[in-house]
């Protein structure tokens, strides 16, 4: 039998093989220390599993004779792995399933683990550290294979699993690598390398709507799949016979819904659903005890469609969550560009060499095709450094009262009837003004080789059918949430849902939701009733640290409750000031975060300066937006409510000014005003 590697591709496959294993070589030899994880980055669909297998194969040979653990994240991809790697690994390897049953194989040199199971178990560590203790008496080196580093490998599993293998060198393969502490891009292949040789379809077409119901999608996206299995027994004479399968992905709360909606729309009985359809969920894995897939034609789960599984065969991809990111958009896309046998079909099975993907759903799918070949994956920056800041115990802080979104009573107490209904009037006369019209669906197509991201939109479709109800309420629950806390807001919805019964219900208002619900954001009627009600105020407790962004680096001050700071250079002047003024006058001062103290719904003033018993907010404004209605409403409720200040600085940069409020000019600001406030007892008193 052929080598793995004679098996590889030409190009970026023998470079991503050949780079890692002279990477082991160095390592093991010791002739370079490197630190962390070594990330190769490889698109879906480029082979990462076949590189892995290929990478050991050819390590296994090296003088040192080290010794592997090749990680995934849950059962089902590892039992792919090893179906895939057991004939020409075989001898060399050990499954999982030996620490299950017990069986006493330590001499194997390459170890498949799944992280998910965890080494917690009696079963698990004292067979670990057998492990381990063979192979380190034979003097070999333990290399780490991490596949889909991205997914569940950190954590309390992977910390004991390392603390009881000690690996010399982990190496991780991701398509879509986000940087977390102590890992490190190594290698990195682009889409444009995997589609030049020829290993992905050709061509992905796509329908997306947030307008109509999930079920018109799946009606849509079935028909395809069908279509193409008609087509697929050609295939059975002349090339490479498979069933074409569709993958649909939803939240894991509703899979057992759109199961049971899937069910219906294929007509299918008890035994025929048990045969075709997959119900694959966190509580539920249907996946893994599925090792035969020639019968599977459906397959409904959450996080499983988004991930590293290898279904070449798919070829329909239904996503009805309710919104898809152009990051997740292209993760989904290549759940469905693998080709089965990495080989084109010729023009007689054209369809074959295209995917086809339905979203229903708020989406960004035609964004996520142009990003889709722009380099293999969504590059996203790593995360910026930071650092922590203990909050100084030597300081005595006063009960600072801060707002809470909640009702100071129950949603449904019958005090705030007259109020729902109130609200329910607005809302009423702002769905008159709007109009009404058709649901749309938009397609298109990417071509993935016609160049980097090349995407031909289709006309919008205007058709009949059944609007995206579940949609529209969460529309008017979020736009509700602009003036109200959300379990009062889930409450004024569906009593206006009730309230609509009698006019078509609230799905009648869903050809014009979108224009509603920004009419309601903006609704000055509904923040005036909102400012009437009676919310919840508390002392705040101030966290015992606090993150700071690194770099540039933060600002020491003197008076702090935390004594670095993070700022811009115009905060960071003022900061001064009253760092200053505090230690002249024996105060202290904090940057009030956004998660900190509210002073009432939406506003938490830049400032807070404190003495042992009392405190003043201060709003730092830049001058251009002083006179905003943001600006001039929280002035003024603001200054009603407790000791505020709305601080700028002046154009020459001379000094502080003070805006005014109810028609008062504009004023020098300076310590007189701080002492005043700050001696003067003011609490909040909304």
């Amino acid at each position: 039998m052929a080598s793995l590697y004679s098996r590889l591709k030409e190009g970026y496959q023998k470079r991503v093989v050949d780079r890692n294993v002279a990477l082991i070589r160095e390592v093991i030899s010791n002739e370079k220390q490197i630190m962390g994880r070594q990330i190769t980055i490889s698109p879906t669909g480029s082979g990462k599993t076949f590189m892995m297998a290929s990478i050991i194969e050819a390590a296994l040979r090296l003088p040192q004779e080290p010794s592997f653990v090749w990680l995934t994240h849950n059962r089902q991809i590892l039992v792919q792995t090893e179906n895939e790697i057991m004939s020409a690994l075989g001898a060399y390897t050990t499954p999982v399933s030996n620490i299950e049953q017990g069986i006493q194989s330590f001499g194997g040199r390459v170890l498949l683990f799944n992280v998910q199971k965890g080494i917690s178990g009696k079963k698990a560590i004292p067979w670990l550290g057998q492990w381990y203790k063979r192979q380190n008496e034979l003097n070999r080196p333990i290399i780490f294979i991490v596949d889909e580093a991205d997914e569940g490998m950190s954590g309390d599993n992977m910390g004991r699993l390392r603390e009881t293998l000690t690996p010399t060198l982990e190496l991780g393969f991701t398509a879509s690598f986000k940087k977390k502490p102590n890992e490190y891009e190594y290698e990195h292949v682009s889409y444009e390398e995997v589609i030049e040789s020829g290993m992905l379809l050709h061509n992905i077409d796509y329908q997306a709507s947030d307008d109509v119901n999930r079920g018109e999608m799946m009606k849509r996206a079935i028909q395809q799949r069908v279509w193409l299995e008609k087509m697929a027994e050609s295939l059975k004479f002349i090339d490479r016979y498979f069933v074409p399968k569709m993958l649909i992905q939803a939240p894991a709360r509703e899979c057992e819904n759109v199961a049971v909606e899937l069910k219906k729309e294929l007509g299918l009985s008890n035994d025929e659903f048990q045969k075709q359809v997959i119900v694959h969920t966190q509580n539920s894995r249907g996946l893994e005890d599925v090792e035969d897939m020639s019968e599977i034609r459906y397959i409904v789960g959450d996080l499983m469609v988004e991930r590293g599984w290898n279904c070449p065969e798919a070829y329909v991809l239904l996503s009805t969550k309710e919104s898809v990111s152009v990051a997740k958009g292209i993760q989904l896309l290549g759940r469905v560009i693998r080709m089965p046998k990495c080989t084109p079909f010729d023009e007689r099975f054209e369809m074959f060499n295209t995917a086809y993907v339905y979203i229903a759903g708020k989406h960004a799918i035609e964004e996520s095709c142009r990003n889709f070949t722009g380099g293999g994956v969504i590059q996203l920056p790593p995360p910026r450094e930071v650092m922590q800041i203990e909050k100084r115990n030597d300081i005595k802080v006063p009960s600072i009262i801060t707002y809470i979104d909640e009702l100071d009573k129950d949603p449904e107490d019958r005090d705030l009837i007259q109020v729902t209904e109130n609200i329910c009037s607005v809302l009423e006369s702002i769905r008159t003004i709007c109009e009404k019209s058709l649901p749309s669906i938009s397609g298109g197509r990417l071509s993935l080789v016609e160049g980097r991201g090349a995407v031909s939109r289709s006309p919008v479709e205007i058709i009949e059918a059944e609007w995206n109800v579940e949609r529209t309420k969460k529309l008017l629950i979020d736009s509700l949430c602009k003036h109200l806390p959300r379990n009062y807001a889930n409450i004024v919805a569906v009593i206006y849902q009730s309230e609509m019964k009698s006019k078509g219900g609230l799905g009648s208002t869903s050809p014009y939701i979108k224009e509603m619900a920004e009419k309601i954001k903006e609704s000055t009627a509904i923040r005036k009733i909102a400012e009437t009600l009676e919310y919840v105020y508390k002392p705040y407790e101030w966290p015992p640290h606090k993150l700071v962004i690194a770099h540039p680096l933060p600002t020491l001050f003197k008076r702090s409750l935390y004594p670095k700071q993070q700022l811009n250079n115009e905060e960071r002047e003022f900061a001064h000031f009253l760092d200053e003024f505090c230690e002249k006058h024996s105060y202290h001062w904090t940057r009030n975060d956004t998660s900190d103290v509210k002073l009432f719904r939406g506003h938490y003033p830049d400032f807070i300066l404190f003495s042992e018993d009392n405190y003043v907010f201060i709003e730092f404004k830049g001058k251009h937006l002083l006179d905003t209605p943001d600006s001039i409403r929280k002035n003024t409720i603001g200054q009603t409510a407790a000791a505020y200040f709305m601080v700028y600085i002046n154009s020459d940069r001379q000094c502080f000014i003070q805006k005014g409020w109810a028609g008062e000019a504009d004023t020098d600001f300076g310590e007189i005003d701080l002492l005043t406030a700050i001696k003067t007892k003011k609490r909040n008193r909304l």
